[in-house]
């Protein structure tokens, strides 16, 4: 069963992955996973939701794995 990602969830992994690259800002990070800066804006308010590609990208990046990221988007969960 697909779990949806949520856009606190989505904000989530991306501020971890900011973090773990160290990169300041959105246009920022969008250049380091080599996508359009409106991707990212679109992923933190929620008009695209965040598919495996991006998560994959994401991970090669920034050498977080698959489960860092799960847990840092399940702290926003109540």
């Amino acid at each position: 069963m697909q779990r949806q990602i949520s856009t606190e969830q989505a904000n989530a992994i991306l501020d971890a992955v900011m973090h773990r690259l160290k990169v300041r800002n959105d246009r920022q990070l969008s250049s380091e996973l080599g996508v359009k800066p409106p991707v990212i804006s679109k992923l933190r308010n929620g008009h695209q939701t965040m598919g495996p590609a991006v998560l994959v990208r994401m991970m090669e990046v920034s050498d977080i794995s698959l489960r860092e990221l799960v847990a840092s988007a399940d702290m926003t969960r109540d």
